[in-house]
């Protein structure tokens, strides 16, 4: 900003032309009163003639001078406001102060170190958790049945729990009038290293299809409970 001040007003300085005196056909410009009296090269001696400009070079100066001046203004005033919204950038990336900006950068790359740690563990945890629910008993098929004439409304079922893998167990109960029977056999790949009746096998099927857990089959006739 005072450049653009200074030049103005040199401008303004050098381009004001002395007034023509009794004899002279033009205006003199007298160059070594423009800055302080002196231009460098030009001595100023009594009884030395100075330089003298004519009208039209002296206006071609002022317009350079003034062009110039307004130039470096407008570029002081573009400075400012572009430093200005730095600063106000810079308030919101740094809300604590500026201060420092490689000390800030140094703590935002600790803070992601952490981060990148943090992640890391909850990645390790998550595939930890993913392990456990493909071998947690989440696929449930049940069958309901009579397993002996006598006795209605179901009693008798069997269940099958297993894993996504088709690995768990199927257990069954027998339910007569007198006495109840539980039996309990290993699934593995949705195979027993047992026979499986049909109610076992269809309780297996209906688990590792994902079909209702409930299934009602039609009554199934056996020797009566005694």
């Amino acid at each position: 900003m005072p450049c653009a001040v200074l030049g103005l007003v040199t401008g303004m300085v050098c381009a004001s032309p002395q007034y023509p005196q009794r004899g002279d056909s033009a205006p003199r410009f007298d160059v070594a009163t423009c800055v302080g009296g002196r231009v460098p090269g030009v001595q100023a001696d009594e009884g030395q003639a100075m330089p003298e400009l004519d009208g039209s070079t002296t206006g071609v100066i002022a317009v350079a001078a003034l062009a110039l001046a307004t130039v470096l203004l407008v570029v002081c005033v573009v400075l400012v406001i572009r430093f200005a919204a730095l600063r106000a950038t810079l308030r919101a990336v740094f809300p604590d102060g500026v201060g420092d900006v490689v000390a800030a950068l140094d703590r935002q790359q600790h803070a992601m170190a952490e981060l990148r740690d943090d992640i890391a563990t909850v990645h390790a945890n998550t595939e930890q958790l993913r392990d456990w629910f493909h071998r947690s008993l989440s696929r449930v098929g049940l069958v309901r049945y009579d397993a002996f004439s006598d006795v209605g409304g179901g009693q008798s079922f069997s269940v099958a729990l297993l894993d996504r893998h088709g690995d768990g167990v199927v257990v069954s109960s027998i339910n007569g009038r007198t006495e109840s029977r539980v039996y309990g056999k290993d699934i593995v790949g949705g195979e027993s290293s047992h026979t499986l009746s049909d109610e076992e096998r269809a309780a297996v099927d209906a688990a590792i299809e994902g079909r209702p857990m409930v299934t009602l089959t039609p009554r199934r006739r056996r020797r009566s409970a005694s």
